[in-house]
C-alpha cells in the first residue's frame, strides 16, 4: 500500500546545532504527537484488531505490526470484571490486550492489516479457574470465513457516495480537514475507538487508502476490491 512516510526529523537547538532522527525509529506516542500538531502523517499501525458485541457494537484497537492471530481470551473477575486478549507475536512475547466494556458480551474479533483480515468467532468454556480471590474464565477461539472489515469498507463508500466525496480527494485534504471528515466517516461506518481516538481515526485512514487504491485500479482496467 503506497505511502508518504517521513525519512528522518531534524531536531534544531539553542546554540544552532541540530540532530537527525530517523522518523521510524520514533515511538508511537512521538509520532501520534508530531501528527496532532499537523502537516505529519498519521501514525498508522500495521495491524488493528475489529471487535464486535452481540448487539453490532463495534470497536477498533490499534496493535503492534509484529502482531499476527489471537490465541486466547479469558475473563479475569475480581472486584471488577474485564477481558484479556492474548496475540501472537512471534519470535517475541505476546501482546495482551484488555477489554473493559462488556467482557462476556464480544461475539466476534478481526486482525487486519487492511490487505489481509482474520477472524475468530468467541464462545465460552467450561475451562473456570479459581485461584487467589480470581476467577478466571476460559473462551474458545474458532477461525471464521467471516469478513467484517470488508463490510466496513463497503459501508465507507456508500458513506463517501452519500457525502459526495472520493476517497483519494479527502486524503489529499489538509490536516485539518481529514481530522474532520474522518470523524464524519467513523460516525457514518458506526465505529468507535476501543481506547484511543486516534487508533480508529488511522483505521478509518488506512481503509481510505485501500478504497482509492482500488478505483485507481478499477480506472486501469484491474479487479477492484
Amino acid at each position: 500500500m503506497p505511502s508518504n512516510e517521513p525519512k528522518s526529523v531534524i531536531v534544531e537547538f539553542e546554540d544552532g546545532s541540530t540532530r537527525k532522527v530517523d522518523y521510524g525509529k520514533l515511538s508511537r506516542v512521538a509520532r501520534t504527537e508530531l501528527w496532532r500538531l499537523g502537516n505529519f502523517p498519521m501514525p498508522l499501525e500495521q495491524r488493528y484488531v475489529v471487535l464486535r458485541w452481540k448487539n453490532g457494537w463495534k470497536e477498533v484497537m490499534a496493535v503492534a505490526g509484529a502482531c499476527s492471530d489471537p490465541f486466547k481470551y479469558y475473563i479475569l473477575q475480581r472486584i471488577e470484571e474485564h477481558g484479556r486478549l492474548g496475540i501472537e507475536r512471534p519470535g517475541t512475547y505476546p501482546a495482551v490486550k484488555i477489554i473493559w466494556r462488556l467482557p462476556a458480551e464480544v461475539e466476534q474479533m478481526t486482525i487486519t492489516d487492511g490487505e489481509e483480515s482474520r477472524t475468530y468467532t468467541l464462545s465460552k468454556t467450561e475451562d473456570v479457574r479459581v485461584e487467589g480471590g480470581k476467577t478466571e474464565t476460559q473462551y474458545k477461539l474458532e477461525k471464521t470465513d467471516s469478513n467484517p472489515v470488508a463490510e466496513i469498507i463497503e459501508r465507507l463508500q456508500q458513506v463517501l457516495k452519500e457525502q459526495g466525496m472520493d476517497g483519494a480527494d479527502v486524503l489529499a485534504k489538509s490536516h485539518t480537514e481529514k481530522l474532520e471528515i474522518y470523524e464524519r466517516l467513523r460516525r457514518g461506518v458506526d465505529i468507535k475507538a476501543h481506547e484511543k481516538q486516534e487508533d480508529v481515526l488511522a483505521f478509518i485512514d488506512l481503509l481510505l487508502r485501500k478504497v482509492a487504491g482500488a478505483r485507481k485500479k478499477g480506472a486501469k482496467g484491474e479487479d477492484t476490491i
